[in-house]
């Protein structure tokens, strides 16, 4: 005579289990996610450094502009600004001091600029408070 157990255990269906092959592919799926995700997000940060300093070019820009209307000059530093028109002198994203000229080798009245991500005059990453609003290439 079969037990209540017995008859259960016939009854009930088998759970069947994920093969190898299925586990494989689930990797391999989200492996490529990961790798689509990562290569869209890599440049971002490049992206928003540079922003970050566009963003403080024109913060001096305009305490230039409220230094030079007040004081019918151009500051001869950075530092001059300070504090009055800016509480503290700001440095690029890459945390580097601006260099500010006045005259402009440009014939400009001044200039503020960044050197950009490899520190160095020129190299096509420089960023002028004259070029801040230009669009970068793109880097294809």
């Amino acid at each position: 005579m079969k037990t209540r157990t017995q008859s259960a255990l016939r009854r009930a269906p088998r759970r069947r289990a994920f093969t190898l092959l299925e586990m494989m592919l689930v990797v391999v799926i989200i492996g490529v996610l990961a790798t689509i995700a990562v290569v869209s997000v890599s440049g971002r940060g490049k992206e928003a450094k540079i922003g970050a300093t566009k963003a403080s070019i024109r913060q001096i820009d305009s305490a230039i502009e409220q230094f030079h209307m007040e004081k019918n000059r151009y500051p001869t530093s950075l530092a001059e600004l300070s504090p009055a028109y800016l509480k503290v002198t700001p440095k690029d994203a890459w945390k580097r001091d601006f260099q500010y000229v006045t005259p402009a080798p440009s014939g400009k009245a001044y200039d503020v600029v960044s050197f950009g991500d490899d520190g160095q005059i020129g190299g096509g990453d420089d960023i002028s408070v004259w070029n801040v609003d230009e669009q970068p290439a793109a880097n294809n």
